[in-house]
């Protein structure tokens, strides 16, 4: 909404420097919201995992686990993982 707003007054009294500043800040959070909707479906698909099927018990389910797992940790950019 403050970049409508900014586009809409033709930046008005800000310099190129700030603008570019609140892109990246923008870039930011909007990068987080991605990781943090990444963790959340991880989740999700854990829980249901856990709900319909009950604990891991058997060799078989736990490595279906762990490639659940592995396969996850590719969705997060390397920074989210130390998060």
């Amino acid at each position: 909404m403050e970049m409508e707003y900014l586009t809409r007054t033709e930046f008005a009294g800000l310099d190129e420097q700030e603008l570019v500043r609140k892109q990246l800040d923008i870039k930011m959070v909007l990068e987080q919201e991605s990781i943090i909707n990444q963790h959340a479906a991880l989740y999700e698909i854990l829980l249901h995992r856990y709900l319909q099927g009950g604990t891991t018990r058997s060799t078989r389910e736990i490595s279906a686990l762990n490639d659940l797992l592995l396969r996850s940790i590719s969705w997060f950019p390397a920074a989210a993982l130390v998060l």
